[in-house]
């Protein structure tokens, strides 16, 4: 007898000091699962995803009209997202899917409204990302959004076609999410158009 109530004693101690290990993995489970960030991207080609503006600068000789196109990243989970960035990974012919833009690297897209990235989005708020822009009087290009202009050896402007562009936004605490559009090119600078595209 008294050596079951010893065995029952030690099974519990040792039940009860597994148990106060396992409940805060389990509590941080609950709340990385319920509390974490969640980005979402969305697209459109109309206001407010793309614009019409005026942009200057001294690079650009002055005032310029150009067509704005940008894409919408929500965070909708329940925390901040932390140090959001967004990537344009790939540019390629949707025909002739080895008809890779070149030479390209991976590039930084620029966040609308703020200067440097990476940024923070509040729960349940968005930020605009930057992707392309098409110039009234350059209407044979397409720029791409890129944070971060100095050269380096690669391009950021592409001939006027259709194109895929491979896109990513990566955040500190967020799981990254990654899309495909097709850009379809236009005659005149503001009809350009893009569509989610999964390959088929």
């Amino acid at each position: 007898m008294v050596d079951l109530v010893l065995f029952l004693t030690g099974f519990l101690q040792a039940f009860s000091a597994s148990l106060l290990a396992v409940i805060p993995l389990y509590v941080k489970w609950i709340r990385d699962t319920t509390l974490r960030p969640i980005i979402k991207i969305s697209y459109g080609n109309t206001e407010p995803y793309s614009r019409e503006a005026m942009e200057a600068g001294e690079s650009l000789g002055g005032a310029k009209l150009a067509y704005f196109m940008r894409l919408r990243v929500e965070n909708s989970g329940k925390s901040l997202a932390k140090n959001c960035e967004g990537r344009l990974n790939k540019v390629y012919n949707p025909e002739r899917p080895e008809e890779v833009f070149a030479p390209f690297d991976p590039i930084v897209l620029k966040w609308v409204g703020h200067d440097k990235g990476p940024i923070n989005i509040n729960s349940e708020e968005y930020e605009f990302l930057f992707l392309f822009k098409v110039y009234i009087d350059d209407q044979d290009h397409v720029h791409f959004g890129a944070e971060d202009l100095r050269p380096r050896g690669i391009l950021f402007v592409a001939p006027m076609q259709d194109w895929v562009f491979e896109i990513s936004i990566y955040g500190e605490n967020a799981k990254s999410v990654s899309k495909s559009y097709r850009f379809t090119a236009a005659d005149q600078y503001n009809e350009v158009t893009i569509e989610e595209y999964t390959g088929d």
